[in-house]
């Protein structure tokens, strides 16, 4: 189900799990039917999930609690997680890929902390199916609530030590410090447990958040994700909040980084793939203007739109992913209707048409793209009548 722009912003002053994020995520209103749904696309067995209410420190909050049955769970390599991955139907490619990425983080960083190749570790509690429905589903929760960015706090990973596969391990655990410094996560530890774990930490990872305080928003809801325990210093459970950004109220002027690059000597095949990691990493609008360089020879102007928080890493991946040798940087103000998105009904199917308004007033309709695409294959039509009859449904 598409849904208006979101942000969401992590409360991780008590950590952060994979049980954890699920309730958090289904408590703010992601659909437990549809999770159940597509996981059950996910070629593995022998589990249950389980959603509930129950308190921590007094708090009210949701548990979402995957129960694996047997003794034990099977140690896997990435190879094997990627299989599973990739042969689950129910997963969209934006799911997919996230779900992926947090694999390829986890393994990675087992394999720093232990001294082994990416391509021969073998995660035994974190290669298990509880892993791969608590990450795949934690994806697949932020996608049903239409979350476009993620904020999050500083993350507490709590101390002490660890019982593991390996042995005794120091809190936190050898991967979950490699996987908060590539996240490149504030950290600090206040309690005398494990708050962070590898799972929960390599979801934080996989979403590339912004880390900071509570951003201006527009609060739709609230999740509380419960833990396992229920402790007296603090409620363990991780708190979302869920809302639309306040930037996008009427008429107000947003400060916005503009990154600039100038480029004549790269395969042109590689700008569609560009563009499609930059707004993957929260870039506001990326744009090519053709332009005519020294020698007369034919180059492109890439333009990023940032706000200020995303500009640094936008700017490092235009350098690693260009052929350029700088960029430039400067500040820029903007205006911006409010916008969202409402669905009609049409002939040819439901559409949905974002409407831009001004004073409260809509002044502007335009039909999503994806949405008459398919439905102009589907009965065979041109999309201008698709988009035309959206447009006149909506009015």
């Amino acid at each position: 189900m598409k849904k208006s722009e979101r942000i969401a912003y992590l409360d991780c002053s008590s950590g952060i799990s994979g049980d954890m994020c699920l309730g958090a995520l289904v408590g703010a209103g992601a659909s437990m039917p549809h999770l159940r749904r597509a996981l059950k696309s996910i070629p593995v067995s022998g589990y249950s999930i389980a959603e509930s209410t129950v308190t921590r420190a007094g708090l009210s909050a949701t548990r979402v609690e995957v129960t694996v049955r047997g003794a034990s769970s099977p140690a896997r390599t990435l190879a094997s997680v990627r299989k599973l991955i990739r042969a689950a139907t129910g997963l969209s490619p934006w799911v997919r890929a996230r779900a992926l990425d947090a694999f390829k983080i986890i393994f990675e960083a087992e394999a720093r902390a232990h001294g082994v190749p990416v391509r021969t570790a073998h995660l035994h509690e974190l290669g298990a199916v509880d892993a791969v429905v608590d990450i795949a589903g934690a994806f697949l929760c932020m996608e049903d609530l239409g979350l476009k960015r993620v904020h999050c706090s500083a993350v507490n990973v709590g101390s002490g030590s660890v019982q593991a596969a390996h042995g005794v391990l120091p809190v936190p655990a050898p991967a979950t410090a490699e996987i908060l410094a590539h996240a490149g996560a504030p950290v600090f530890a206040d309690g005398d447990a494990e708050l962070c774990t590898p799972t929960g930490a390599a979801i934080l990872a996989a979403c590339a958040p912004v880390f900071g305080p509570l951003p201006p928003m527009r609060l739709q809801s609230i999740g509380k994700g419960a833990g396992g325990r229920d402790t007296a210093k603090r409620p363990n459970a991780l708190r979302v909040f869920v809302g639309s950004p306040e930037a996008d109220a009427d008429g107000t002027p947003l400060t916005t980084t503009v990154i600039e690059a100038t480029v004549d000597d790269m395969d042109p095949r590689i700008w569609a793939y560009l563009a499609e990691i930059l707004m993957e990493q929260g870039a506001l609008d990326v744009s090519l203007t053709p332009a005519r360089m020294k020698k007369a020879r034919t180059g492109m102007v890439l333009t990023v739109l940032a706000d200020e928080a995303h500009a640094p890493a936008l700017t490092e991946a235009v350098l690693a992913e260009t052929t350029t040798l700088g960029v430039r940087h400067y500040a820029a103000s903007r205006t911006a209707l409010e916008r969202s998105i409402r669905r009609v009904r049409t002939e040819y199917g439901v559409i949905a048409v974002k409407e831009a308004r001004l004073n409260g007033r809509v002044i502007k309709r335009s039909a999503e793209y994806e949405d008459c695409r398919r439905a102009a294959r589907a009965h065979g039509v041109p999309i201008a009548d698709v988009m035309r009859a959206a447009l006149e449904a909506s009015a």
